[in-house]
């Protein structure tokens, strides 16, 4: 899940720019490339699921029927994910040194999100952790894929998240207008 966050980010950074004879020459909407990118990312991600199943397999927990959420999860991720790749695009679109710093803040929020360990339950990781749309979105995956019981307050936290990115995409999709013009 990692993965296809950092890897949707760091596709965004230079969209624009890749896609300009296409935005130049065509009458496709600039939120559409943005989909497209993460449209892709979903389905390189789904190439990955039988790793996945082997991981929790070598972890020592039985695979269940949760497991195959994962794919609607990912595509609710990628959902989620187009706002934050709308804006880092028209970032590194309109101040051109954003793109260098990019990849260093996806780095950083590596560090910060619950990837290689466990969310504490006090401590400052755990503040870390309740701040982070990152983490809640790698607890929510986690916790639905490895536990056995559901944790309906979370996953409502998580899609109304959801919610919230589609509104600020759809209220920053004016802006898109003048990317032509930035081109």
């Amino acid at each position: 899940v990692w993965t296809f966050i950092a890897n949707v980010f760091l596709e965004s950074i230079e969209l624009f720019t890749v896609e300009r004879g296409l935005l130049l020459n065509t009458r496709i909407s600039e939120l559409s490339l943005v989909i497209r990118v993460v449209w892709r990312q979903v389905l390189l991600s789904l190439y990955n699921l039988p790793v996945v199943v082997v991981c929790v397999v070598i972890g020592g927990t039985a695979p269940t029927l949760r497991l195959l959420l994962l794919p609607l999860m990912l595509l609710i991720t990628g959902v989620g994910l187009v706002f934050p790749s709308l804006l880092i695009a028209l970032l590194t679109l309109v101040r051109r040194d954003f793109a260098q710093m990019i990849p260093s803040i996806v780095q950083l929020l590596f560090f910060v999100s619950p990837v290689m360990w466990q969310t504490p339950s006090t401590g400052r990781l755990n503040l870390l952790s309740s701040v982070n749309p990152i983490a809640w979105t790698l607890e929510t995956i986690r916790g639905l894929v490895l536990s056995s019981v559901a944790q309906p307050l979370t996953q409502l936290w998580w899609l109304g998240m959801v919610g919230v990115m589609v509104l600020s995409t759809v209220l920053i999709s004016p802006f898109t207008k003048h990317i032509r013009l930035r081109i």
